[in-house]
């Protein structure tokens, strides 16, 4: 979801994302073996090195308290899509879909 709202200039979706991507971040602190899939970190730096002109997009991030990309330990890119699919689930399930 971040992906597609990213790539489409979803503006409108810009804080629907940045939400996912905090849970995203904080449920990949509870994962102890990411195998050698890409970090988290790894993952936001290349959001950032992409879209680094959605203004927007970053102004959501800081008001979710994540403006900055930080450096930690890595994350398969096979459990950050698990992640994403939860709290896409979770939120249509919840009736924010849309």
């Amino acid at each position: 979801m971040v992906d597609f709202t990213l790539a489409n200039a979803r503006s409108s979706r810009y804080g629907h994302a940045a939400h996912h991507l905090q849970n995203c971040e904080q449920l990949s602190q509870r994962i102890a073996d990411w195998g050698e899939i890409p970090s988290h970190d790894a993952y936001l730096a290349a959001i950032r090195q992409d879209n680094a002109r959605k203004s927007g997009f970053w102004k959501r991030m800081q008001d979710v308290g994540m403006g900055s990309v930080r450096l930690r330990r890595p994350i398969p890119l096979a459990s950050i899509a698990a992640l994403m699919g939860r709290v896409a689930w979770s939120t249509f399930q919840n009736g924010a879909a849309g």
